[in-house]
């Protein structure tokens, strides 16, 4: 590693000018895209220049300056350890864009170490005592490649009065993925001027919410094609709705499920009105429900057959309905919410009351977005709460590659292989690469790599 400049008696804005020149620790999880205050697209502008570098300020961002110092203090009273402050804005080495402006710096055994120093809110308590916050263990894991360190320090103040530390060694199957990433965002969308995709992220949503808060009255008519996808995506949330399953003091969690109406209007569409028919039978006062498909081919109906479970209000009515629902998963329908991952609404994003000794919340939650994959598994999910029109819950795909990353790994496949960008443009029908969409270069990508290297 080496200095850049002293921050000893840099200004903040001086500061904030310096770190346009690369990518610091705390830019990563945005470039990640788990940031719910700053967007990469929003990065992005400010690393080209395009708009000025700016950190939000709050009372947690103020307080976390303040509270710094007390922080190390206590972290060395509790360890016998020495922080030294490094006033100093440092760069890699091996990649130049890559920024590291440190807490602090402790020595163990002769070996440098990196200290870093976070407050949190009590509600991240659980949090903090099961782990580290990825967006901290990304920043930590990027300061230890700045300086080739092997172990970092990180200390928080919760809630004001539960101090924790932890070490966290170096993971350089991590720091492999961060450098890619970064590598990836550096190049392409900082030095090469393309733009990142935009997200559904809360903190894309409301950076383009602020910035273009009002209409200039003009309408504009979306290609055919965006419509049918808007309508599809609207279709599939629709279709879902939101229960609430446990709750307590903290929050609540929630189920997703469809009702039968859902159910039949997915089989009038896949199989017509006339292509479908669903009998009830008691078989041991359990009440069971068979839905039939009439199978052309075979000129035979197929049948599928499930139970319902009691319902706690119109018990008939309930089973039967439910019953329905069991026998539709069977055909296939419905099968998808059962990749569901565990949806909690923390109790700030919700209104919990308390009513005779029993918690209740009467918000309304709904699907604003979903997707599955392949296998028709849940890959990304929006939730609001239609009471305050906030988006409560998120999840985006874990293992989906950001399409700069593919650009990267694209241009990399076509230089090992010597194919021609036009020949690859030609075979999947698109004009210029900024037309190939996500699943379109992860074909292309796929197939030069089963391509020899034009050396061999």
């Amino acid at each position: 590693m080496k200095s850049v400049i002293s921050t000893k008696n840099l200004s903040h804005a001086d500061w904030l000018r310096y770190r346009t020149m690369g990518i610091g620790g705390s830019d990563v999880s945005v470039i990640a895209g788990i940031n719910p205050y700053k967007s990469v697209y929003q990065l992005c502008l400010e690393k080209t220049g395009q708009t000025e570098p700016a950190e939000s300020e709050n009372e947690y961002t103020h307080f976390g300056t303040v509270l710094e110092p007390v922080i190390r203090k206590e972290f060395m009273e509790r360890t016998g350890l020495k922080v030294r402050q490094k006033h100093m804005l440092l760069q890699s080495e091996e990649h130049s864009f890559m920024l590291a402006n440190l807490d602090g710096v402790v020595k163990v055994n002769g070996e440098m170490c990196i200290f870093e120093a976070k407050t949190a809110s009590v509600y991240k308590l659980d949090e903090w005592q099961s782990g580290i916050p990825p967006e901290y263990m990304l920043q930590v894991q990027h300061y230890m490649a700045v300086t080739d360190t092997k172990k970092a320090y990180i200390a928080a103040l919760i809630g004001g009065n539960h101090f924790l530390y932890k070490l966290i060694e170096r993971d350089n199957e991590i720091i492999s993925k961060i450098i890619a990433m970064e590598k990836c965002f550096w190049e392409v969308n900082v030095l090469g001027r393309i733009a990142p995709d935009i997200d559904g992220t809360r903190a894309t949503t409301e950076y383009f919410n602020s910035k273009y808060n009002s209409s200039n009255g003009l309408a504009v008519k979306l290609p055919e094609e965006l419509v049918s996808e808007c309508e599809e995506y609207s279709r599939l949330a629709d279709e879902i709705e939101c229960r609430i399953g446990t709750i307590n003091e903290k929050g609540l969690s929630l189920l997703l499920y469809k009702d039968a109406r859902a159910d039949m209007k997915i089989l009038d569409e896949t199989f017509g009105v006339f292509g479908w028919k669903r009998t009830h039978q008691s078989i041991d006062g359990n009440l069971y429900c068979t839905v039939e498909i009439w199978d052309s081919e075979k000129q035979s109906w197929i049948a599928k057959q499930d139970v319902g479970t009691v319902s706690y209000t119109e018990k008939e009515k309930g089973q039967a309905s439910d019953s329905f629902k069991r026998a539709c998963v069977s055909v296939g329908i419905g099968r998808e919410l059962y990749s569901a991952p565990f949806i909690w609404v923390s109790a700030q994003k919700c209104n919990i009351q308390r009513r005779n000794d029993k918690l209740i919340c009467y918000d309304k939650f709904s699907v604003s977005e979903i997707s599955y994959n392949n296998d028709r598994e849940i890959i990304a999910l929006s939730i609001v709460n239609g009471d305050t029109d906030e988006v409560v819950y998120s999840m985006f795909p874990k293992n989906a590659q950001p399409v700069n990353m593919q650009f990267c790994e694209f241009d990399s496949e076509l230089k090992r292989t010597g194919v021609l960008l036009d020949t690859v443009l030609s075979r999947y029908g698109v004009k210029s690469i900024n037309e190939m969409t996500s699943e379109i270069l992860g074909k292309a990508i796929n197939s030069l790599k089963r391509t020899k290297s034009k050396s061999a």
